[in-house]
């Protein structure tokens, strides 16, 4: 017995000696903040650990180990087989941003490699790293089938999204939901640095929101505190703004040249005063006609020269952006708490115009117990925008200067606004207009946030294992918006073009949605089974309540005396209300067998104040990792060529009720009208008296618009996780399209009904794939992603329900038809077939009112030797045959260049500017430069028409495929270049700082300014109505991680 017990003690004494202790910590690598509850492993083996509050763990490694596994949520395993460090090992996990990634999906989350579903995941590093206004300027280009467009007015301007093509006549905007609150407001009043994560849910798992997702879904997420210590995220950054490109516009000199060829060309027998336009002394000389030169207005006295007056540098101005923020952050075992505030402060390129935002957030969570935690997210934010507004249209600050006289001054030799003078153009003085209109605002306040309970019910009573798990939450949200305009017009006496009456107009307005939801989730994990269920109702209200009014002839014209009351003149008072409600009941199922067969079922059940009759909107998803079948493993004998693969397939209904602003559509609306009574009312059967009739006619039997989408599509994983790759195919079938086409007199007063009338497809291809060489251990990396998009728009049906317009069109806009079997938005009119060279190409052209040499040609399309309105057709289509986004990111040890490009090919504009710019005829308007190489008889090769002060009834300011282009464009949209410093020189705090170009450089054929124009207005795609131009901006940025 007792030479057992002494070899017990010596086997003892051996192990002990055998095993050695580990001791360590685990660290987030970007922000070295502590990992609670890591997991430390020795593979093959029931030995492990797991890290504590602080990060730290240590670990009894049997004998012969040789490695162990350190893994966390979210971050990718790491294998440590140097035990030369036994104490004070220091473990950095680096995120990971492949297929253990948690993605939102709608009122829950998944990993990413359990998506059934195409959903888009955005890189969050390039949302907050530069002064956007709203977070969604940061995306575009990079998410394949997704299409952003903006203008360049301060404050995010016209932001649009366009997931996966056009699905509807009048709105064809995504659902934005923050924080899982739906919401019909833009992103520009949430700071980007304050959001955690974005998701785009492309095809029908986004019918989870039912009649809000035909468009497609970007649900956003904002950050939470962090455990370990409390950190702090701090940033600034400086933005040089110049406008990027110009339209090249004739100076006065050259006008009067211009005008003085077409002269001659209209009356070969009219001779010139003088051969200058100009003397030495910068006085008119050519005198063709007294209205158009007879410069003496008033009393006010005129400065002319040759030069004349730069536009572009009286209206343009280089302007500075100032961006400031800062997060802190914290969480412990009990809680978290994340507290966000930013500065914004941003003029525009255009003299006065002028954006400025403040915001804050508050973003906190408690554990009552174990059974209950409590949470909210609010933010705060209130703008102001200031000046005259910059619209994008014939009639906007940017058409104005292309349009603008070159010999008009901007002030006479007093100092005073010049005005319009003789026959010159009428159009005000652009810069007076700015001038006076810098004192306008429009204030803003919006708060938005939510706040909840989560039960964990199995965990907090303990009723089950930690398999199962059900939690029930109770979410309440709101989202306020108001606004106040304030706008005084002071009188515009100078030159013939006035305004002798001031007035003053201020309005405001205010818009409230109450979202309240109850959600159930239960899930079930075990070695073969994955279950997780959602269930729940949804309500939402929005009330929406404005007032306006005005007056004119102030005495004093100081805006800060100005009020309603003290004008003269009542000028108007309006105001308005609307309601709406939307109750929802809807459940979700996720199945996953093995990890490797995945199926998902959603279904949704809406019914809105907006409709009659509610609607059931179903989806069926499933997916195939084959990469995790033993076949496919014995195939790549142990190759780490495939980590991944995975095939999807997914098909469903989705809804759209957001189809018109008017959220009556389906019901007939009364007010108080002046009409003519047709009887005999006061000795008259013709008087005009106020009564009460129909205001707009409702249609009891509206639905809205129903899509119906299949997807399929793969993901791949390949090269130790070095490559990832998605590609998808889609079609989406979208019937019941709303309209209101114009009426007929049948109907009576009122406007005309919606109807659903139409039905739209889109299909396409989505790839996005991305490579990285090295990691950031390495000192040197490169990461390349590139995604590609390709979608056919096509209206499959238009129901002939109403007369042809007088135009013989049905719906139309001077430059777009809309007609079945083409494209949404597609351009109409004549074809252009060049000019005419001699008398022997007119006299053989069909007949043609106003052809003649140096005119432009039309060609006969149905061939009956006539040019009329049977001759136009189809002329172009704003739609790209694709879209392709690339973003290069190369390290270098600590020093860091990013470049991204984005391409659009194939997709036509229709330059509007050309009307004003292209033709000697069109009034006293400015030309472009190009103007100067107009047809003559000696430049044959010209492709503007001869120079006349009329066309002859060539009429060829009509529609037609001169105005036409190439829309085709690459930019390189971002060249970033930055330093990130080593923490050990900061005391473990991290700093970067980086130089950045926005909208850098760009190669097009295009005539116009730029070639990526936001839509104008109701189905006009890429039209250039002269919108404001997207500034060029060069940025110094710092940030620093406490």
């Amino acid at each position: 017995m007792k030479k057992v017990l002494v070899l017990l003690f010596v086997l003892k004494i051996s192990f002990a000696f055998a095993q050695s202790k580990v001791e360590g910590i685990v660290l987030d690598k970007e922000t070295k903040l502590p990992l609670i509850g890591a997991s430390i492993l020795v593979p093959n083996t029931s030995t492990g650990a797991l890290t504590d509050y602080d990060g730290k763990f240590e670990i009894i490694l049997p004998q012969g180990t040789d490695r162990i596994e350190v893994s966390y949520i979210g971050y990718m395993t790491k294998v440590i087989n140097d035990f030369s460090v036994k104490s004070g090992l220091e473990i950095l996990l680096e995120s990971s941003n492949v297929i253990d990634e948690v993605v939102v999906v709608g009122y829950t989350t998944q990993l990413k490699k359990d998506l059934t579903g195409s959903v888009s995941v955005v890189n969050i590093n390039e949302v907050g790293k530069v002064p956007y206004a709203n977070a969604l300027q940061a995306l575009q280009g990079r998410v394949s089938g997704v299409n952003f467009t903006q203008d360049g007015q301060p404050g995010s301007g016209r932001t649009q999204v366009r997931v996966r093509g056009f699905t509807s006549f009048n709105n064809s905007d995504p659902l934005l939901v923050v924080d899982g609150i739906p919401t019909q407001e833009p992103l520009d009043n949430i700071n980007p640095n304050d959001i955690e994560s974005i998701q785009i849910l492309k095809d029908a798992s986004a019918s989870i929101y039912g009649s809000r997702s035909a468009a497609g879904v970007i649900i956003v997420t904002t950050k939470k505190g962090k455990k370990g210590k409390l950190s702090i995220d701090a940033g600034t950054s400086i933005g040089y703004n110049t406008i990027a490109n110009k339209i090249d516009l004739l100076n006065a000199q050259q006008w009067g040249e211009v005008y003085w060829k077409a002269s001659k060309n209209s009356d070969p027998n009219k001779k010139p005063q003088f051969t200058s336009y100009f003397d030495l002394n910068g006085k008119p000389q050519v005198v063709l006609d007294p209205q158009y030169y007879d410069l003496s207005v008033k009393d006010q006295v005129y400065t002319y020269t040759p030069q004349g007056t730069d536009w572009y540098k009286e209206v343009y101005n280089n302007a500075t952006t100032q961006d400031y923020h800062i997060n802190i952050s914290n969480a412990n075992d009990k809680g978290s708490v994340m507290f966000g505030a930013s500065y914004l402060n941003q003029p525009g390129i255009i003299k006065t115009s002028f954006y400025e935002r403040y915001t804050a957030r508050l973003n906190s969570n408690y554990n009552l117990s174990k059974l209950f935690n409590v949470y909210e997210n609010l933010s705060v934010s209130k703008s102001t925008r200031l000046g005259v507004s910059s619209q994008t249209d014939q009639g906007g600050i940017p058409f104005d200067v292309i349009r603008q006289h070159p010999a008009h001054p901007v002030r006479d030799t007093s100092g005073n606004f010049a005005g319009r003078v003789g026959n010159f153009p009428d159009v005000r003085n652009t810069v007076s207009r700015l001038e006076k209109g810098k004192n306008n605002t429009t204030d803003s306040w919006r708060i938005f946030g939510n706040v909840g309970i989560t039960a964990d019910i199995f965990k907090g009573l303990k009723l089950l294992d930690d398999r199962h798990s059900l939690k029930f939450t109770v979410n309440y949200g709101i989202d306020f918006s108001n606004y106040f305009v304030n706008n005084f017009s002071p009188a515009i006496l100078e030159g013939v073009y006035q305004i002798t009456q001031n007035s003053y107009y201020n309005s405001y307005g205010e818009g409230t949605t109450n979202t309240l939801n109850n959600l159930l989730e239960y899930s079930f994990v075990s070695d073969d089974h994955k279950i997780k269920v959602n269930g729940g109702v949804e309500s939402v209200s929005y009330k929406f309540r404005d007032l306006s009014g005005g007056r004119t002839d102030y005495v004093v014209e100081v805006p800060s005396y100005v009020t309603i009351s003290s004008g003269g003149a009542l000028a108007g008072v309006n105001g308005t209300r609307n309601n709406w409600g939307l109750f929802s009941e809807f459940g979700r199922l996720d199945y996953g067998y093995k990890d490797r067969y995945l199926l998902t079922g959603i279904v949704r059940h809406d019914r809105t104040s907006r409709f009659k009759n509610g609607g059931t909107f179903p989806t069926v998803m499933a997916a195939w990792r084959i990469s995790q079948e033993s076949f496919f493993k014995s195939m790549l004998n142990g190759s780490q060529t495939v980590n991944d693969l995975k095939i999807r397939a997914s098909w469903g209904k989705l809804g759209n009720q957001n189809t018109t602003d008017n959220p009556y559509a389906a019901y007939s609306t009364y007010g108080p009208q002046d009409l003519n009574s047709n009887y005999d009312i006061y000795s008259t059967n013709t008087t005009v008296d106020q009564g009460f009739s129909v205001i707009n006619r409702g249609n009891p039997f509206l639905k809205w618009e129903t899509t119906t989408q299949m997807n399929l599509g793969f993901d791949a994983t390949l090269f130790s996780d070095k490559l990832t790759l998605s590609l998808d195919v889609y079609n989406k079938d979208t019937k019941d399209l709303l309209d209101n086409p114009p009426g007929i007199l049948a109907i009576g007063e009122g406007t005309a009904p919606y109807v659903n009338l139409a039905k739209v497809n889109n299909k396409g291809l989505d790839v996005s794939l991305t490579y990285a060489i090295g990691n950031t251990d390495s000192d040197f990396s490169v990461s390349n992603s590139f995604n590609f998009s390709i979608y056919k728009n096509k209206i499959v049906e238009l129901k002939d329900i109403y007369p042809l317009g007088n135009d013989g069109e049905r719906y139309t806009n001077k430059e777009v038809r809309i007609a079945e079997g083409r494209q949404l938005g597609e351009f109409y009119g004549w074809i252009n077939d060049g000019i005419f060279q001699n008398q022997a190409e007119v006299d053989a052209h069909a007949t043609q009112i106003g052809k003649g040499i140096g005119r432009l040609r039309y060609r006969d399309v149905n061939g009956d030797g006539v040019i009329n309105e049977g001759d136009r057709t189809y002329i172009g289509s704003p739609h790209p045959d694709f879209t392709l986004g690339l973003n290069n990111s190369f390290r270098y040890k600590k020093l860091y260049l990013d470049l991204f490009w984005y391409a659009s090919i194939g997709n036509k504009i229709f330059n509007t500017t050309k009307w004003v710019t292209d033709f000697a005829q069109n009034g006293t308007y400015n030309r472009r430069a190009e103007i100067l190489n107009a047809w003559s008889e000696e430049n044959t090769s010209a492709t503007i028409p001869k120079l006349t002060l009329d066309d002859g009834g060539n009429d060829e300011g009509r529609s037609s495929s001169y105005y036409v282009e190439d829309g085709s464009f690459l930019k390189l949209r971002t060249f970033r270049l930055g330093y990130e410093f080593a923490a050990s020189w900061l005391g473990g705090n991290a700093l970067n700082m980086y130089a950045e170009v926005q909208n850098a450089f760009r190669i097009t054929k295009y005539s116009g300014i730029d070639p990526e124009l936001p839509q104008t207005f109701r189905n006009a795609i890429g039209i250039d109505a002269a919108a404001y131009p997207l500034p060029r901006i060069f940025i110094f940025g710092v940030n620093i991680k406490i």
